[in-house]
């Protein structure tokens, strides 16, 4: 059953400080801060089929791994200490036998050009300007980095 391992997992990170839910409305922002790493979340309702919100959960699995599940919004990396983040990886995940496990790798043009990720749990051509694929899960495994050195003007 694929709830008793993740359902361990999420009230581990949860007592832990590594989880962090969320609602966001109409066009609107909110910062999510896990670990070393910030996020910039964002609902797209212009593209969101009707729907007046965006929801969901990000997991810190370790030091710069993510879970990010949910519908209809975008979680964007921030820099921290000045210092330029980006997305290194991000795998679409699916249910398989009772696991999660990567259905497929999104490419730069669905991470934003390693900026941000777009969660759907629906079908959708397009999600605050960033195409998608026709079957999106929902469920989305992200890896950050942060480059070294701060940023210049």
């Amino acid at each position: 059953m694929l709830w008793r391992p993740w359902g361990t997992r999420v009230l581990r990170a949860q007592t832990r400080g590594r989880l962090r839910g969320f609602r966001v409305t109409g066009n609107r922002e909110e910062a999510v801060m896990l670990g070393t790493h910030r996020f910039q979340v964002r609902s797209h309702t212009e593209q969101g089929h009707g729907a007046d919100h965006g929801y969901g959960l990000l997991l810190g699995v370790d030091e710069h791994t993510y879970i990010a599940v949910g519908h209809n919004f975008t979680p964007t990396s921030l820099p921290c200490d000045d210092r330029p983040v980006a997305v290194l990886q991000a795998d679409e995940l699916a249910i398989t036998n009772g696991a999660l496990v990567p259905r497929r790798r999104l490419n730069g043009v669905e991470t934003g050009a390693n900026t941000q990720i777009r969660i759907a749990a629906e079908p959708s051509r397009i999600h605050g300007f960033v195409p998608a694929s026709g079957h999106p899960s929902g469920v989305v495994r992200l890896s950050v980095y942060s480059l070294p050195g701060p940023l210049t003007s």
